[in-house]
């Protein structure tokens, strides 16, 4: 029996924090990243699961920070296409 997409980020969401309780910066920092769109990619709003990326909005080739403030959840697909474009901070071009 396979999971769901729901059931698959519920688990990716657990997973994230209990290693954020174990006192992980990283899993606490993915956590607030994950959270940010409630478990959705940010360009597509597909349910993320446990192969979803921290996307910067604006790319590190562009002069964009690590800041959590510069961090979206995105999927693997839109992560791979959107690269280092800026035509996609406000979603897909």
């Amino acid at each position: 029996m396979s999971l769901s997409d729901i059931e698959i980020n519920a688990k990716e969401r657990a997973d994230l924090e209990a290693r954020a309780l174990d006192g992980s910066s990283h899993y606490r920092r993915r956590l607030r990243i994950f959270d940010r769109t409630g478990g959705l990619c940010w360009h597509c709003c597909c349910t993320l699961g446990f192969d979803w990326h921290g996307d910067h909005l604006r790319p590190r080739a562009d002069g964009g920070t690590n800041d959590i403030s510069n961090m979206v959840p995105s999927c693997r697909a839109c992560n791979l296409e959107k690269a280092d474009r800026l035509d996609w901070i406000d979603g897909k071009p």
